[in-house]
Order: C-alpha cells, then structure tokens, then sequence
C-alpha cells in the first residue's frame, strides 16, 4: 500500500499479527510503539520484526519467516472492511435525512444554493463586476441565476448558445448599460477564438476602474459598432466544463469562480426537496412517488442524473397515465448505468488487491490502467469511495 496509515489502524494491525502467532498483546506496548510517526505497510513489517517476532515461540517464528507476513494486503483488507462499516452507517444516516425531507411539509432548495445565491447578488447589486459559474448539465445554475436576479430586481439580459467574436463584441456594445448584468449560457465556443478570450478579459477585469473593449479591425461587417467602447455592464459566465486551453486560467482570475457540484446523496435529497415543490398537474404525492422511484432505481453509475432526469420523469409519468402505459418502465429506461462505472464501483467492493482489481478491469477489456485510476479518482471526488 502506497502512503501512510494513522495510529489506529498500525494498532489493530499489530494486534491482529499477535493473535496470529499467539503473543500476547499486553507483553507489547503497543501506544508506544504506533505512536511514532505514520508508517508505510514496509516500515510496518519492520516493526513487527523488531517488537513481536522476538516474543514468539519457536513453532510461531518459523511460521511468520514461511509466511513473510503480508501487511500490505492486511492494510487493505482492514481498510476495505472500515469503508464497508462506514457506507453502511452513511446509508442509514441518508434514508434518515430522505425521510425527514419527506416528512417535512416545505422545500428546502435554497439551501443547497446559499454560496451560489450569494455570488449572484454580489454581481447584482454590483459588488463584483463578474461571475463564473460551472456545472454538470442539469444541477440548476441557469435556472438560480435568473431566478435570484428577478427575485432582486436587478436589470439583465440573458443570451444563450453559439456565437461568433464578431456578434459576441456587438451584444456587448448594445448591451452596454450602467447598472445592468448580462448573462451569457453555454458560451464556451468563445474560447475558441483569441479576439473573443481577448474581449471576454477586458469585459471581466481591468487594472484600472475602467473596462475597455477593443475590436481592431477594418472589415465592413465591423461598420456599425465603434472600433472600442467603455464598458460598464456586469457578466455572469454560465458553463457546463471550462475548456482545457492556456486562456481559461486568465479568465478565472478576473471574475468571481464558483463551480457547482452535487455528491451522489446530496443529488438525491435536492431531488426529493424540488419535488415536493408544486410542478404541472401532478399532486404532491406523484411527484414524491416518481422521485421515489428513481432514487429506488438509480445509483453512482447512472449516466447524467440531474435535476432534469426528475422533469422528465414528470412526464413519463403524465403520458403515461394519460395513454394507459406504464410509466416505471419509461422511468427506468432514463437510469441507464455507465458500465465501466458500475464495474469499477464492483471491483472496489471486492476483497481483492489493487493490482489484481486493475488486472480484472484491464483483462474484461473495460480499458486501460489510467482508465480505471481516472474513473476511481473521479468516484472518489463525487463522494461514492472513499
């Protein structure tokens, strides 16, 4: 095992490697001996050389040199049984906040957006001039923008979708207004084009109190917008994935950052609180039964659940009943799992080692080594392992 284990796990470890060859832990000081700095599964080995082979028997030791005593796979194993005990305490823990969201009468969303909420009004009411955010289709952040900006009363335009350098300079020319935001969804082409990066910066951020916006250029297409312009209005940069280009860090810095993201749970419980609120002709207890159905049917793997997979759940179930179908099966057919996913989630619930785990995944043709690291490490940030 690669890195380093706390005291409390050497402890249960040297434990275990006592009773194994019949020493008695309390001939050992155990507090002592683990309260030295952290140890690797080899330095491990070394400690159990120095403090527990000498006090076994004869018989014992000559077991333990047959043995060579596998700690790495012990540090594995002890770690996979804590991360068993642990998921099966935060499920119970989960189905008792699932039933406390049910069981309360209000929606809660806004909760789940407080940081987010406050960013908005800090564009505004004009305490910053920008504001990026980034999401996952489907986690609200369109639909929280323009919500919290109406809720405020702030004046702002809304434009969403392709757009070239050319058009994209000239909406910011005639929305160029004092005291207004403009909120731009799903603009990432613009990074594409140097003389759009070049102007989204100067629209962002300027050493000075003024913004400049500059299009230097002789084309006629140019003709009716003036050749560069002070800026005064705000902008909240909608995202679903920041480009991996050299010009995206420079645009971070001159903005407000904020990336919205939703572990597996916390997803589940949103969905629930957004149906409880009221949606078309369904009844309250509808919308609790369909989401009730998709957290019954849905797990880490599903490919883009989001707050929109519930919508269309929605009307699944409005067609459904309104035809004489049978809207579980239309639901179900939206929760379809991502298989390497799902196979990487089974492999690391197997009492297997690292390296045979990657071989499994490798050999059953689900990818390569990096694949598998890459869809761990991603599992580990979402919150399913630990």
């Amino acid at each position: 095992m690669k890195g380093i284990m706390n005291k409390a796990l050497k402890k249960t470890i040297l434990k275990r490697v006592c009773l194994k060859y019949d020493v008695p832990c309390d001939l050992i000081d155990l507090e002592a001996v683990c309260d030295s700095q952290m140890h690797t599964s080899e330095e491990l080995r070394a400690l159990t050389d120095q403090y527990i082979q000498p006090l076994m028997k004869d018989k014992a030791r000559d077991e333990y040199a047959k043995d060579k005593l596998d700690l790495k796979g012990e540090v594995e194993r002890i770690e996979r049984e804590r991360n068993r005990i642990e998921q099966e305490f935060a499920e119970e823990e989960f189905e008792q906040a699932l039933e406390g969201i049910v069981s309360n009468a209000s929606s809660e969303v806004d909760k789940y957006y407080l940081t987010t909420d406050d960013y908005i009004e800090m564009v505004g009411a004009g305490y910053e001039n920008a504001l990026i955010i980034t999401s996952a289709g489907g986690m609200g952040k369109t639909y929280r923008t323009l919500m919290k900006l109406k809720k405020m009363g702030a004046k702002f335009h809304y434009k969403s979708g392709y757009t070239t350098p050319l058009a994209f300079y000239k909406y910011l020319w005639r929305n160029n207004e004092p005291d207004t935001t403009i909120v731009l969804d799903d603009f990432d082409a613009i990074f594409k084009s140097p003389q759009g990066v070049a102007n989204l910066k100067q629209a962002l951020w300027a050493p000075t109190k003024e913004r400049i916006i500059e299009w230097d250029t002789t084309s006629d297409k140019a003709k009716d917008v003036p050749s560069k312009f002070k800026f005064q209005a705000r902008v909240i940069f909608l995202m679903n994935k920041l480009p991996d280009n050299a010009d995206v860090s420079a645009v971070i810095t001159r903005a407000l950052f904020h990336k919205i993201h939703f572990k597996f749970p916390t997803l589940i419980q949103l969905m629930f609180e957004i149906a409880k609120q009221p949606s078309g002709k369904h009844t309250k207890k509808e919308r609790l039964t369909i989401m009730q159905f998709i957290r019954n049917n849905a797990n880490p793997s599903v490919k883009d659940l989001n707050i929109r997979t519930l919508f269309k759940a929605y009307d699944c179930y409005a067609y459904a009943k309104a035809e004489g179908k049978d809207w579980h099966r239309l639901v179900k057919e939206m929760l379809e799992p991502d298989e390497t996913v799902a196979y990487v989630i089974e492999l690391e619930s197997q009492e297997l080692k690292v390296g045979d785990r990657v071989a499994k995944f490798v050999r059953n043709g689900f990818g390569s080594r990096a694949t598998y690291y890459r869809v761990k490490q991603e599992l580990k940030r979402r919150g399913v392992l630990k």
